[in-house]
């Protein structure tokens, strides 16, 4: 707790955040952050050790070069973007689709692992026709 104060002393009492979820229908809208003022004592948390992957979802989602992209090649992934990814590698599609009620939103998103190892989160917008990147997987 020392640690923590000393922390939001220096940078300012949102230094320190966790998430917590909220109701939402995009990716994005479905989390918010609140400061964190002290921490759980070990004695409470739970030791059970698990493999988890972090998602991380970036502010605004990053457009996938500049020119739009339409469906190419089998798995609906433009090869262009994407060279050297096997089909077999690509997880997806998953729908979000909705908002009828204000804008109407179709996205699919895949999980694309790169050369580098990395694993994007990308969704293709049906709407405009281009492709995002709205995160990465560690």
């Amino acid at each position: 707790d020392q640690a923590l104060a000393r922390i939001c002393a220096e940078f300012g009492p949102n230094a320190v955040v966790r998430i917590h979820v909220r109701s939402g229908h995009l990716p994005e809208a479905r989390f918010g952050f609140e400061p964190i003022t002290h921490l759980p004592s070990a004695a409470n948390s739970e030791t059970k050790q698990t493999l988890c992957l972090i998602r991380r979802i970036f502010h605004r989602p990053q457009p996938i070069q500049d020119r739009k992209n339409t469906r190419e090649g089998g798995n609906g992934l433009p090869p262009l973007i994407f060279p050297g990814t096997a089909p077999s590698d690509i997880a997806g599609p998953y729908i979000l689709s909705g908002g009828w009620w204000n804008t109407e939103i179709h996205r699919e998103y895949y999980f694309v692992p790169t050369k580098t190892g990395e694993i994007l989160w990308v969704y293709l917008d049906a709407k405009r026709g281009r492709w995002f990147v709205h995160g990465t997987v560690e």
